[in-house]
């Protein structure tokens, strides 16, 4: 017995590494070879090959994918009006090419149905529990078996990528370390599909 799950002991393992790169490319640094302009383009390079990494591995694995087929500018705009929020990034691509919808057991909000909205709201604004959602955060997706959100963190952004953190329901948000988080949606969004590949294939063998 080593853990309650592959996901808990890799998010362990590796979170202090991530947040640490993470702090040291948001960090202000003066002109030359680590500049913050410099540091802004590897992030943006990083974002964009973790981004299509992740859909390569999707479009390959169709038996695990009900995804949508994305979501017009027009639905995007609505939504981000009714939650007072601007989506950009890997994020904004996501929901543009895929929409939300399921890979696997994991659970990304979709727009189709207002379930980014009423989820966020009833986050921010609890009746069953007393500490809501901070603000400045926006649940994306869902893990059943953890019960946990991943969310975008809006004041974190780095070069138009919000960070991503985890936070679980009625939990006050100074419980939470602020250094552990992922740099970006396209970074969660690879872990999360590369790990429900390698699980579902030591279920099939």
């Amino acid at each position: 017995y080593i853990s309650d799950s592959f996901t808990e002991e890799f998010y362990i393992m590796c979170s202090g590494a991530i947040s640490k790169e993470y702090l040291d490319e948001t960090s202000n640094t003066k002109d030359g070879d680590g500049s913050v302009e410099n540091q802004k383009t590897l992030t943006t390079n990083s974002s964009k090959e973790s981004y299509e990494m992740a859909k390569q591995l999707i479009f390959e694995h169709p038996e695990l994918s009900e995804l949508g087929r994305g979501c017009t500018n027009q639905q995007i705009k609505a939504i981000e009006n009714k939650l007072g929020v601007t989506f950009k990034g890997s994020y904004l691509t996501f929901l543009k090419e895929f929409g939300g919808g399921l890979f696997g057991e994991n659970l990304f909000f979709s727009l189709e149905d207002e379930e980014l909205i009423e989820i966020n709201r009833e986050l921010h604004h609890p009746t069953d529990y007393e500490n809501g959602l901070a603000e400045n955060l926006i649940a994306v997706y869902y893990d059943d078996l953890e019960d946990y959100y991943a969310c975008l963190d809006l004041d974190t952004e780095v070069n138009g990528e919000p960070s991503v953190v985890y936070r679980n329901t009625n939990v006050p948000e100074e419980d939470y370390d602020p250094n552990e988080r992922l740099k970006s949606f396209a970074e969660f969004l690879h872990y999360i599909i590369q790990d429900t590949i390698h699980v579902e294939s030591r279920i099939d063998s």
